[in-house]
Parts: structure tokens; sequence; C-alpha cells
């Protein structure tokens, strides 16, 4: 008889004790996830910031590039005009020069 409740005492200290193998491993596994999901938690927070963030600092972009725009049209508008006058001074200038050039005498032409 006491072979087998030796083998008996034997098997259930067995059992115990994969039973808290099995526990310890379980409950680290938990904390694991547990870590994992904070993680995720945090990644998502860092994220949503981000967002947030980008959507605050974007938001009044459309209304400045409309602006810009504007700004760019204007400041084209006035190139061209400017460009229009200097190109009329410039005729003019040449005029004058033709027609000072021609009222000059013949010797003089080549002397500058």
């Amino acid at each position: 008889m006491m072979p087998n409740l030796l083998c008996a005492l034997l098997m259930v200290w067995a059992v115990i004790t994969i039973n808290c193998l099995l526990s310890l491993g379980l409950v680290w596994l938990a904390w694991q996830m547990w870590l994992l999901r904070r993680a995720f938690v945090a990644t998502v927070r860092a994220v949503d910031g981000w967002t947030l963030a980008c959507q605050n600092g974007l938001a009044p972009a459309p209304s400045a590039i409309m602006q810009v725009q504007r700004s760019a049209h204007a400041a084209t508008a006035t190139y061209r005009a400017t460009a229009q006058k200097l190109q009329k001074i410039y005729s003019l200038l040449l005029t004058v020069q033709r027609v000072y050039v021609r009222l000059q005498p013949r010797g003089k032409r080549g002397k500058r």
C-alpha cells in the first residue's frame, strides 16, 4: 500500500507543480499583454495628438493660399503694366537718340 500512496502523492505534487508553472506562465503572458496594450494606447494618443496638431496647423492654410494667390495675381498685373511703361520709355529714348544722331553734324557722329 505504501508505494501506491507515494505514487499518488508524487502525482498530486506533479499536478500541483504543473498547475503552478502554467499559472505563472499565464500570469507572465497577461502581464506582457497588459504592457503591449499600454504601448498601443500611448501610440494611439501620440498619433491622435499629431493628427490634431496637423489639422490645427493646416486649418488656416486655404485662406492663406488664396491670399497669396491674389497677391501674386496683383503683382503680375503690376509687373505687366510696369513692363509696358518701361517699353514705351525705351522706345521714346530710342527715338530721341535717332533724332539726336540725325541732328548732329557729320563729323561728330563717329566721335564720342
